[in-house]
């Protein structure tokens, strides 16, 4: 019987862009690609309201984040129906916008974890930054 690998013994893979990952919800299959933080930071940066914004103004800076995070990480579904009942419309923004929110969430919320869900988060998190853990033991 062979023993697990502990976090320490498993390498980090690089992260390919053209990865998919399919993801179950109810009878759809939805197809993401992984979320990095700098990505993320990106997008949240892009669309963020300004300091002095009012109510409103954060309102709909928040729902524009969640709109180009959904937009940024899901690629291609099935087992879809359109608004009027038409099987598997094409995967668009304007369509993406569509889906429940409670779907929008669990989509965005599955490809952050899909970028921590093959090693260590810390270690994951300090490769995104530049900031490697040191090799030599003490």
């Amino acid at each position: 019987m062979t023993k697990p690998k502990s976090p320490k013994d498993v390498p980090i893979q690089l992260i390919s862009p053209d990865e998919r990952m399919p993801i179950r919800l109810g009878a759809a299959t939805f197809y993401t690609r992984r979320l990095t933080a700098a990505r993320e930071m990106e997008i949240l940066l892009a669309t963020a309201a300004p300091a002095d914004a009012n109510e409103a103004a954060l309102k709909w800076s928040h729902e524009a984040q969640q709109a180009a995070l959904l937009d940024e990480v899901l690629v291609d579904w099935e087992n879809v129906l359109g608004k009027d009942g038409e099987p598997n419309p094409p995967c668009t923004t304007e369509n993406k916008a569509m889906l429940p929110p409670a779907a929008r969430r669990e989509l965005i919320a599955s490809a952050r974890v899909a970028l921590h869900a093959k090693g260590n988060r810390e270690e994951v998190e300090a490769s995104e930054s530049g900031n490697l853990p040191s090799s030599s033991s003490s």
